[in-house]
């Protein structure tokens, strides 16, 4: 698609991420044994689909776990195969993608904020990035 660019680009690399995210989605509990069982990452996992609207971060969710931010950076990438802020920014682009389908006269900034970004712009571009388009490209292509 990179190398010979035509009108069905765009679709055809907006589908590939969203294949890319529903595996990665669907898959993160294929970790090993030990990681897939540890109580700390999945009451991690289960506390981000709770509170991603919410300022969180990945010390403020240690502190509120009672482990040090290395720990949990560490056992959260082993056990989930993401970095921290990785997840959390894909759990709140999807919900933002949820948002752009469902609320389709919602502003984008709305959207942005109730998926817990706090600037709108950087929404955009994070959004731009894992769907090739922006969001309210993405919008009006789902009236």
């Amino acid at each position: 698609e990179y190398r010979n660019p035509d009108e069905f680009t765009p679709s055809a690399l907006l589908a590939h991420m969203h294949l890319l995210f529903y595996f990665l989605v669907r898959n993160q509990h294929l970790a090993s044994a030990d990681d897939k069982k540890n109580p700390l990452i999945e009451n991690v996992v289960s506390y981000i689909k709770k509170n991603f609207a919410s300022d969180i971060t990945l010390s403020s969710v240690a502190k509120e776990h009672f482990v040090s931010p290395e720990h949990l950076s560490r056992s959260f990438k082993r056990g989930t195969g993401f970095g921290f802020n990785e997840y959390l920014t894909l759990v709140r682009l999807q919900h933002a993608e949820y948002l752009l389908k469902e609320r389709k006269h919602e502003s984008i900034s709305s959207i942005a904020y109730s998926s817990g970004f706090n600037d709108s712009n950087y929404f955009s571009d994070k959004f731009k990035r894992a769907y090739g388009v922006s969001p309210l490209k993405y919008s009006k292509d789902y009236r």
